[in-house]
């Protein structure tokens, strides 16, 4: 039975959606209505989740927080758990809970700085100076407006501690130094209104930190703002006896002119600055922009020869090493990152590691290769799933068990990274052979073997035939092995896979993926294990269409038609057509209708995708250059210019953001869509996907109407975005062969 025929699963799924409704409504009484009489149908995660929320809406942190204490410990309760905290007051439990927890940046940021500012309303200004500091430090920019660990500084009298953290703020220090005050002053002035003794003297030298006329001006304008406004403070900032404002002096201007152009990467303007204006700054500094513009620039051989004459401060020293790494000259570089080593910051050290891990791979040194990569594996507090160098410097040794151990500490799916590495090593084969060396590729043969069962092996092929450049050999080699394990005549497209299949579907946000789907936790096992089958099933049978000549033309004669009267003749009347997918649709077997419609159909994707088919392969009309996506934008507009019929998919392309989608109660990875361009070009939409259906492979083709009234670009991005995600959820949902893991689009809350 199916997920979608359970009354349970329908049930959870409504309620949940439901209760998400209720939430972005603020409707939190029917929230409390709905669970008193209809929440022990939910899982109790989301019992909890959906009280405490409500609880937390209005205003009773104290109750969120016994709910919470009783319920699941999970990520979604967690935030919950800590924002309760920070409301009831309970900021020493709020910090030792946050410090542990393990949440996204821009989450822990957020958290950071509700925690900073409790401890400054409860008058811990300690822990405020604390929490503040490291939101700061979390922070990839500057935050103007968050000063609660400033005021609480200048409420402990610490000058100095202010004086080191007003750089950290933004560059209108004095508006930053004037709002911590204010916010100080106000509390002073509330301790007064108590009768209690105060000393506004106290922020007399802080006043000093900037005694110059525009600075003070700044201050006292910005003092006047907000409410309530501090008059005392007011009355001390005129009385100041002003110094004499001083301009800014020429090293302040060539230096901010010099980190504008480095920031930009424009070196020939850093060049030009310090030939005409260098001896404004120091020797350092000069020493500093010229060698940084010359290794940025490709010239590590001028970057040395330069820094050789340079004062040895350990910015140069650092400098030094990335030229020295960049010029190839590795046993020095190594020297002096062994000196250097102790004082790195673990950024920097990890990135040294990788850099010296792939010089000395570059050079041809790979067990070096492969001791700096152990090295920087070991460096970090998780496990470096873009890192491959060093996998590939073992199999280039062909270390068979140095590389099955070193997989161990990659994750989340090694063999995507043993795929990957495999291309790495393999084209350094294609550089010999090229070179007339002869080459033999057939060693690589063996990391095949590595792939437990056949999903793993189609998850090293994705990883060996997707992106550039390719090894032409390799792919070929994996493509022989994968067909080498069909018998093409055996696979029926419309039987369901039957067997337990692997232990585990490929893609780490199954369980995920059954949470959005609203799966029972009774049958979650079950369904689990369904869709590790078909997982196996859906590869053996892409293997089967892009692998084996005579089962895609078997194939091409068993599906049922596709209806393209319609796309025809929208061609006719004088309308481009936009034929959409998702990566959730069997798009393997889509080229087949694209034969047989007898439409030109121009696929928008790099031609590698369909490599082992040449007629799909002519069908795909974006060029492989540096700007893949770019191009292929520019590609699409031209089909859609001249009135021509084009595919695209719509979810999972590289550049498109992830965005929230509370409704869903997901985050998706989405372009901006078809409505938007069909409204410039006055095309037409058809949604295409070839999906189990009734116990059947078919192609559904759909025309997509534009929304009506609606103009605004963003607008119509938004309901298309809705729309795909809908159309993805609907066909997971109907059959566990339409979950497609390969490239999972969503993150469920």
């Amino acid at each position: 039975m199916t997920v979608t025929s359970g009354e349970g699963a329908k049930s959870i799924k409504a309620m949940r959606e439901a209760l998400g409704s209720a939430a972005r409504a603020g409707d939190f009484d029917t929230i409390f209505q709905m669970l008193d009489a209809q929440g022990d149908c939910l899982p109790l995660r989301l019992q909890v989740y959906f009280r405490a929320l409500a609880l937390v809406r209005t205003g009773r942190p104290a109750e969120a927080l016994e709910v919470l204490e009783n319920g699941p410990e999970n990520q979604q309760n967690l935030g919950l758990l800590i924002g309760s905290l920070i409301d009831a007051g309970q900021i020493g439990e709020a910090g030792l809970r946050l410090s542990s927890a393990e949440l996204k940046p821009h989450q822990k940021r957020g958290y950071l700085a509700r925690l900073a500012r409790a401890a400054f309303v409860c008058g811990d200004y300690g822990a405020a100076a604390y929490w503040g500091l490291k939101f700061r430090e979390a922070a990839s920019r500057p935050m103007p407006r968050f000063n609660a660990d400033l005021s609480g500084l200048i409420l402990l009298g610490d000058v100095e501690a202010v004086r080191e953290r007003l750089p950290l703020s933004g560059s209108n220090q004095a508006a930053i130094l004037g709002h911590a005050l204010r916010e100080a002053a106000v509390v002073f002035d509330r301790r007064a209104a108590e009768g209690k003794k105060v000393q506004y003297a106290l922020l007399r030298p802080f006043l000093d930190l900037m005694p110059d006329p525009q600075s003070l001006k700044i201050m006292q304008n910005v003092a006047r703002r907000g409410t309530p406004i501090s008059r005392r403070l007011l009355s001390m900032i005129r009385r100041m006896p002003a110094k004499q404002a001083r301009k800014p002096g020429k090293a302040k201007a060539v230096r901010e002119q010099l980190e504008k152009a480095t920031k930009a990467q424009d070196y020939e303007t850093v060049f030009a600055i310090l030939d005409k204006d260098g001896a404004q700054i120091p020797a350092p500094l000069q020493a500093y922009f010229k060698a940084k513009a010359l290794l940025k620039s490709g010239r590590p051989d001028e970057a040395l020869e330069f820094l050789e004459k340079a004062p040895a401060t350990r910015r140069l020293q650092m400098l030094r090493l990335g030229a020295l790494i960049g010029a190839g000259r590795i046993a020095e570089a190594e020297q002096l990152f062994s000196v250097l080593r102790d004082t790195l910051k673990p950024h920097h050290l990890r990135d040294l590691l990788r850099r010296l891990s792939l010089a000395s791979f570059v050079a041809g040194d790979y067990h070096a290769a492969a001791q700096w990569g152990l090295e920087l594996r070991n460096s970090s507090p998780q496990p470096i799933s873009y890192f491959r160098t060093d996998l590939s410097a073992l199999i280039l040794l062909n270390d068979g068990e140095a590389v099955r151990e070193r997989l161990k500490l990659c994750k989340p799916v090694p063999v995507r990274i043993l795929g990957v590495a495999l291309k790495e090593a393999a084209l350094v084969l294609d550089h010999r052979a090229e070179q007339g060396e002869a080459v033999d590729y057939s060693f690589l043969e063996a990391y095949f073997a590595f792939a437990s069962n056949f999903s793993e092996l189609w998850e090293i092929k994705q990883s060996i035939v997707t992106g550039l450049p390719q090894s032409p050999k390799l792919s070929a080699m994996i493509w022989d092995r994968l067909c080498s394990q069909l018998s093409p005549d055996e696979i029926d497209p419309n039987a369901f896979p039957s067997g337990e299949g692997p232990s585990r579907p490929i893609g780490p946000s199954i369980s995920l993926v059954a949470d959005w789907l609203g799966v029972p936790d009774n049958e979650r096992s079950d369904w689990l294990a369904r869709v590790a089958s078909a997982q196996e099933a859906n590869n053996k049978l892409a293997t089967a269409i892009l692998g084996v000549p005579a089962y895609r033309e078997h194939l091409a004669r068993s599906l049922p038609p596709v209806d393209w009267r319609a796309v025809k003749q929208s061609l006719s009347d004088g309308h481009p057509v936009i034929l959409a997918s998702s990566h959730a649709s069997f798009r393997f077997a889509m080229p087949l209708e694209f034969h047989r419609s007898g439409i030109d159909v121009r696929i928008i994707s790099s031609k590698h995708a369909f490599a082992t088919v040449p007629e799909y392969v002519d069908m795909h009309y974006a060029s492989l250059d540096g700007r893949p996506v770019n191009l292929m934008a520019r590609r699409l507009i031209e089909v859609l210019k001249r009135g021509g019929c084009t595919f695209v998919t719509a979810d999972g392309q590289s550049g498109a953001q992830t965005k929230s989608f509370p409704e869903f109660g997901v985050d998706a990875r989405l372009p901006a869509g078809a409505f938007a361009l069909a409204l410039r070009y006055d095309a037409h939409v058809y949604w295409m996907d070839t999906n189990w259906q009734d116990g059947q492979l078919s192609t559904r083709l759909e025309r997509l109407m534009l929304p009506e009234g609606i103009t605004d670009k963003g607008a119509l991005s938004d309901a298309w975005q809705r729309e795909t995600l809908k159309r993805v959820r609907d066909a997971w949902a109907s059959d566990v062969r339409n979950i497609h893991m390969n490239r999972a689009i969503v993150r469920v809350y």
